[in-house]
């Protein structure tokens, strides 16, 4: 199961798999929920891409185990090669639809800033 520690201005908290289909089940993971909604409803108000820390706190969520590109992403910031394919192969319905249009956004402008060199990832 997936227990990536996420976000360092939420220290410890972590968010699960189960918690996606379930809903949240500790106060942390609430919190963390509960930010990722209000982010990517903002993000599709203002036609904007989310902040780094609620992608990281969404590929914690859904990344497919240890040492893959959204696990990567989510415990460095960083976003390397397979983490827009990760996504894309995760099962329809295993993630709310807002957060994978949100997450693909930002993954997709975080690599172009990235290859261009310009430091906005």
């Amino acid at each position: 199961m997936s227990t990536t520690p996420i976000d360092p201005s939420l220290p410890g908290v972590r968010i699960t798999p189960r918690s996606l289909l379930c809903g949240p089940e500790s106060p942390e993971e609430r919190l963390a929920w509960r930010r990722i909604v209000r982010a990517t409803k903002r993000a599709h108000k203002h036609g904007t891409r989310i902040h780094t820390a609620t992608a990281r706190l969404i590929a914690a969520a859904v990344h497919s185990g240890p040492d893959s590109p959204l696990q990567r992403f989510a415990t460095t910031g960083h976003v390397g090669d397979g983490a827009e394919a990760e996504l894309q192969a995760l099962p329809h319905g295993s993630i709310p639809e807002p957060w994978r249009r949100a997450l693909a956004d930002y993954l997709r402008t975080a690599s172009a800033a990235e290859e261009a060199g310009d430091g906005r990832a």
